[in-house]
C-alpha cells in the first residue's frame, strides 16, 4: 500500500521552553482497560477481534477523524520504518494487529498490545503538558461511552502494577555530558530510584544520551506527576549546565579534547551509528557556545533517522550505504552553522 508515513518526533509550533535546552524528546502514553474483559494476554483470537472492532467503532464515533489501520495491510519494511522512528514497538508487531492516529498524526493508539488501549506521542524538546492535553481529551472523549477498568483504592487498572493508577508514563531522551563527564551519572541513578524515577543509557553507557521516567503511577495524580517530573527535570537541568561549565568549558584540556573530535567530523567518510549518537551529543552540547544550528531538533532527530531500518527501508539504501548516509545527516544540517567569534 502507498504510505503516507506518520513522523515521531513530531515537530510543534510553540514558544521555546528551559527544558528544551536539556531535552531531545518527550514522550507519554496513557493505557486504559475495559472494565469486565481479560487483559489481552487472556483473551482469545476471535475475542480480540471482537473488543477490536468495538473499540474501534467507539473511537470513530468521538473522532471521526482518526485513521484505522491493521497490521496485515503494512508491508514488512513499512513496520520497520514505524518500529525505528518509534510509532510502532516491536511488542505492537509480535501481538497486535490494530492501530490509528488521526489524520494529523500528532498521536497514535495501540488495541490490544497488553492493555485494550494505550495512546502516546513523542514530541521534540520539553512539551510534556500539552501532549497529556492533547491524549487526555480523546481520551476523555472515548471514556464517556465506554467504561474504563478503575478501582476506587488504585485506580485505574493495567497489565502492569507499574502502571496502575493514572495508567500515565512519560519518558524524555536527555543529553547529559557535564554529568557523565563529571562521572555523577551513578549517584544520579541512585537518587532518582529512591524517588520512583529512572535512568537509562538511550544505546549504550560511553555516550551521554539517556531515557529518563517515571516507575510508578500510583497514589499521585495526573497533575502531581506532571509538576514533580518538571520540576525534577529543572533540578537535572540546572545540575548538567553547572557540570558543562566546570568539566567542559572549564576544562581547557577537556574542552579541546571535545573540539577536536568535532572538527574531526569534516575529514570523516562515514558513521557508524554509535559514532553518530557520539556527534549528536557533541553538537547538541555546542551549540549556543561554539556556533549556532539553525534547527537543532534535525541534529537531535538523527537518534531516529540515523539507525539502519529506518535508512534502508525509508529510502532503499544499501548496506554499504549507511554508514555513508548518516555522515550526510549530520553535515547537511551542519552546512548553515553560524560560528560564535569567541571560539574562532
Amino acid at each position: 500500500m502507498k504510505m503516507n508515513y506518520i513522523e515521531f518526533p513530531r515537530k510543534q509550533s510553540r514558544r521555546k521552553n528551559y527544558l528544551d535546552n536539556l531535552v531531545f524528546t518527550t514522550r507519554l502514553r496513557i493505557s486504559r482497560n475495559i472494565d469486565g474483559i481479560n487483559f489481552p494476554l487472556f483473551l482469545e483470537k476471535e475475542n480480540k477481534i471482537k473488543l477490536e472492532d468495538e473499540i474501534s467503532k467507539e473511537i470513530l464515533n468521538v473522532c471521526p477523524d482518526v485513521l484505522i489501520n491493521k497490521i496485515e495491510d503494512f508491508s514488512y519494511s513499512d513496520l520497520l520504518i514505524y518500529l525505528s522512528n518509534g510509532v510502532l514497538t516491536s511488542e505492537f508487531i509480535r501481538n497486535s494487529r490494530v492501530f490509528g492516529h488521526p489524520v494529523s498524526g500528532d498521536w497514535v493508539f495501540f488495541l490490544n498490545e497488553d492493555d485494550h488501549l494505550k495512546v502516546f506521542s513523542i514530541e521534540y524538546g520539553y512539551n510534556a503538558r500539552e501532549i497529556y492535553k492533547r491524549i487526555s481529551n480523546f481520551i476523555d472523549k472515548l471514556e464517556a461511552k465506554m467504561d474504563f477498568a478503575y478501582d476506587e483504592v488504585f485506580g485505574y487498572l493495567t497489565s502492569s502494577i507499574l502502571n496502575v493508577g493514572t495508567g500515565l508514563r512519560i519518558s524524555f531522551i536527555v543529553n547529559l555530558p557535564g554529568l557523565f563527564q563529571s562521572e555523577a551519572i551513578d549517584s544520579l541513578t541512585k537518587s532518582l530510584k529512591e524517588i520512583s524515577y529512572s535512568i537509562k543509557p538511550f544505546y549504550e553507557p560511553k555516550i551521554p544520551l539517556y531515557y529518563i521516567f517515571n516507575l510508578f503511577s500510583m497514589g499521585i495524580s495526573e497533575e502531581e506527576i506532571l509538576c514533580e517530573f518538571e520540576s525534577l527535570l529543572t533540578k537535572i537541568a540546572h545540575l548538567e549546565f553547572e557540570a558543562r561549565e566546570k568539566y567542559i568549558f572549564g576544562n581547557k584540556v577537556k574542552l579541546a579534547q571535545h573540539l577536536k573530535k568535532l572538527f574531526e567530523l569534516k575529514d570523516k567518510n562515514e558513521l557508524t551509528y554509535p559514532e553518530l549518537l557520539e556527534y549528536v551529543s557533541l553538537v547538541d552540547l555546542f551549540n549556543k557556545k561554539v556556533f549556532d544550528v539553525d534547527d537543532i531538533n534535525t541534529i537531535r532527530g538523527a537518534i531516529f533517522t540515523g539507525v539502519d531500518e529506518y535508512l534502508t527501508y525509508k529510502y532503499n539504501l544499501t548496506k554499504e550505504e549507511l554508514n555513508r548516509a548518516r555522515l550526510y545527516i549530520i553535515k547537511r544540517a551542519l552546512s548553515r552553522i553560524k560560528y560564535k567569534k569567541a571560539f574562532i
